[in-house]
């Protein structure tokens, strides 16, 4: 039970109940859907159309042909420059403890989701699915996140996954607080490829019809699939056919919306009053180039020359009459259309917020970077505002990514976290883990508003001058694969360093043991760093026991153990023996008495 609204594959829906006929008011409920946003799919085509290079021209005489682009497609330039900075810069999520949990055990169960989320955002290619969804954002001014998994497995190996619904199809009803209430995703596909599909549709519809739809349609109590002949023939006879009804145990439609905010609630794309002016450019620019071959290939003015087809260089025209002439008619040159297809440029670009230094324009590098900066304030003041919206955007996504987790992926999993997750795998359960808590918090940081550089460079100055600490800065960078053992491995490189300047120095003293061991533990070639430090401090922590003589001797001899006493030490031998001396009294010395 795949879904792919975007390519057109088809849905393989294992096990469904028997088809059935629908009843004839989704017909009148289709219509009114496709009425409700029929103005916001016109500019959606114009804009793709124009995005995919299929422009014309409107001529004088009102024909009109297919033509080339003939100036810069600044709404393709803007769309993939959106796209880029969407996927180039992925928020933080976090998973905060339930307020009604010990801290202790919620702590611990809050990280567990954490961990399954980063695995479900990595598993659904979340780069590449923020790419897109910016790009829909800017081009037809709303994203559309749906969640689902793999109904053709067993529970226990199901696991959700975020997907991009393409906003030419769908067709949603959304209530006060912006909540998607009920969403028609409705598509023409041939009538051919859905009975291959679908066998179960043949007998329903006609084999002569080219006006088959498919509909999936989201209602907070039940999810349908259904194919349907629109054709006048076709509605009057019912000719539809509900290939699954299924119930929706989520209670809401698992489908979130985000869009450019307008002041009257239409859905507008950023670039759709672009193309307005990318179409007077066009047509000015076409017409130009048109008038520039009378310049290459002006009109000759000829009266009463006698061989005129002999025109050209080094030619000999005859006259016939001394007033015969023969010249070439000069062409205007249109410096005012080339001045104004300029100008248009100019403001087709103010009009996106698409200022010329995004694309490289060699002439808008000459101001000061103060100018600069003014030009791209808009810009900024737009990405600060869609990374506010995104953040809200994926923090419902992702709560809904967890309760199709808890109630259709039921079952032991192995949990192993993202690409960047270094822990050890663990069990993770839906019920028991996630236990009805999909609270998600999604944070851009110190990102918001800007471009990779530009993060760099906020990050580094509010560093420098105190705003900020280490630990906060490496937060907010998405390459480190664990920001919180980055200061170790600082501490630790920096440990290295002064261990090895210090071998250094006393090697440059003239103590060269240090250096030699050093150099000893570096002739194998798959040493590592860490080893030889420990090497080289474990052979210089190894205590020097001189060679000392008499080491050998019996015990009782100078010290404990046959140990050399302090005299054997500074003597270097034997102790002296004693000499025969007179006694005391016999010096006439009394040590007792007076």
């Amino acid at each position: 039970m795949t879904q792919n609204y975007n390519e057109g594959s088809s849905v393989d829906y294992s096990g469904t109940s028997t088809a059935y006929r629908p009843n004839s008011s989704l017909y009148q409920r289709r219509d009114l859907l496709i009425e409700t946003h029929s103005d916001w799919k016109e500019r959606i085509s114009e804009i793709t159309a124009i995005v995919n290079g299929d422009w014309h021209m409107i001529w004088a005489n009102l024909t009109t042909t297919a033509e080339a682009p003939s100036v810069a497609n600044i709404i393709e330039l803007g769309i993939h420059h959106w796209s880029a900075l969407g996927g180039a810069v992925i928020p933080g999520v976090r998973v905060p403890v339930p307020v009604n949990q010990n801290v202790k055990g919620g702590e611990r169960a809050a990280r567990k989701r954490e961990r399954r989320v980063k695995e479900l955002w990595d598993n659904s290619n979340i780069n590449e699915l923020m790419a897109q969804w910016w790009g829909d954002y800017a081009g037809t001014g709303c994203a559309y996140a749906g969640i689902w998994a793999d109904f053709d497995k067993k529970p226990a190996e199901r696991h959700p996954y975020l997907h991009r619904i393409d906003p030419r199809y769908v067709y949603p009803i959304k209530d006060t607080k912006g909540n998607v209430i009920e969403a028609l995703i409705a598509r023409r596909v041939s009538r051919d490829v859905l009975v291959k599909q679908y066998p179960v549709a043949k007998g329903v519809i006609d084999p002569a019809s080219d006006t088959v739809e498919e509909w999936f349609w989201y209602f907070p109590d039940k999810i349908m699939h259904i194919i349907a002949d629109i054709s006048p023939k076709g509605r009057k006879n019912n000719t539809a056919v509900v290939l699954t009804e299924e119930p929706n145990h989520l209670g809401m439609v698992p489908i979130v919306e985000v869009g450019v905010p307008t002041f009257d609630g239409e859905r507008r794309g950023i670039f759709d009053q672009t193309r307005h002016l990318l179409r007077t450019m066009h047509r000015l620019m076409t017409l130009t180039i048109t008038s520039s071959e009378e310049e290459v290939y002006p009109p000759v003015f000829e009266y009463d020359v006698m061989n005129p087809d002999d025109f050209g260089p080094g030619a000999i025209i005859h006259g016939r009459s001394p007033e015969a002439r023969m010249e070439r008619m000069s062409s205007r040159t249109h410096f005012d259309a080339k001045d104004l297809i300029s100008r248009l440029a100019n403001e087709a670009r103010t009009q996106a917020s698409f200022p010329g230094q995004l694309s490289g324009d060699p002439g808008a590098s000459i101001v000061s970077a103060k100018g600069i900066q003014a030009s791209m304030g808009q810009i900024d003041a737009r990405l600060a505002l869609a990374h506010k919206q995104f953040e809200k955007f994926l923090e419902k996504s992702t709560g809904l990514l967890l309760s199709f987790d808890e109630n259709y992926c039921e079952g032991e999993k192995t949990l192993n976290g993202d690409t960047h997750d270094k822990k050890k795998a663990e069990i993770f359960i839906p019920s028991r883990d996630i236990a009805g808590h999909y609270e998600v918090n999604v944070r851009y940081g110190i990102g918001a508003g800007t471009d990779p550089s530009n993060r760099e460079m906020r990050l580094s100055m509010n560093l420098q001058q105190g705003m900020i600490s280490r630990e906060t800065a490496r937060d907010e960078m998405d390459f480190l694969d664990d920001p919180a053992k980055e200061e170790l491995r600082i501490v630790k490189q920096k440990a290295i360093d002064s261990f090895m300047n210090g071998i250094y120095q006393k090697a440059q003293q003239g103590d060269i043991s240090g250096a030699a061991t050093l150099i000893d533990a570096m002739k194998r070639e798959d040493t590592d760093i860490n080893e030889l430090v420990a090497k080289v401090i474990e052979s210089m922590q190894q205590p020097e026991t001189p060679e000392v003589p008499g080491m050998g001797g019996p015990p009782g001899m100078g010290g404990p153990q046959g140990a050399p006493d302090l005299g054997a030490l500074l003597g270097g031998g034997q102790q002296p023996p004693t000499p025969d001396l007179p006694p005391l009294g016999a010096l006439g010395v009394n040590p007792g008495g007076p």
